[in-house]
């Protein structure tokens, strides 16, 4: 019977360990993108930031599960002296393009969980620790991502 209480202990306590962690979806941004989705992304980018969608990496994912792609562009160049880059979140409406959030980090993933039916980012400040990372989340008033928390790995 002890051997089993010990065994039920260790179990628990590892699983309290284990609750920490945090799933996360890496972006992928190598897939080419629809032909009309580059044209809408090219000129929003040159229209808004004065470049050319070259200088961009361009993940495709669907934030809200609505089967409309968002869009994260992720600078190929990142002029930060802290090594950050300053990720674009934009959403189709309607053949125009809507900025959703910028997002200074490392490195951008899909969190595990969602908020007001949006999915949560994770913005990662070390390109070596998967635990030190902030997280932004929908907020409907403002339109736009937040800032909702920070870990400490």
């Amino acid at each position: 019977m002890r051997c089993f209480i010990r065994i039920l202990a260790a179990f628990i306590v590892t699983l309290g360990f284990l609750s920490r962690a945090h799933a996360f979806e890496p972006l992928n941004y190598g897939p080419s993108l629809p032909v009309s989705a580059k044209v809408l992304l090219s000129d929003w980018v040159s229209r808004e930031m004065g470049m050319d969608l070259g200088g961009y990496a361009v993940a495709m994912t669907d934030l809200n599960r609505d089967g409309i792609a968002e869009y994260v562009l992720k600078p190929l160049k990142c002029y930060d002296p802290q090594g950050f880059c300053t990720f674009l979140i934009l959403a189709d409406a309607r053949q125009s393009l809507v900025l959703l959030g910028k997002i200074s980090a490392k490195k951008l993933a899909l969190g595990d969980s969602y908020h007001a039916g949006v999915q949560d980012i994770l913005a990662f400040r070390s390109n070596n620790n998967d635990y030190e990372y902030d997280i932004f989340v929908w907020d409907p008033p403002s339109m736009a991502y937040v800032l909702n928390g920070r870990t400490e790995g």
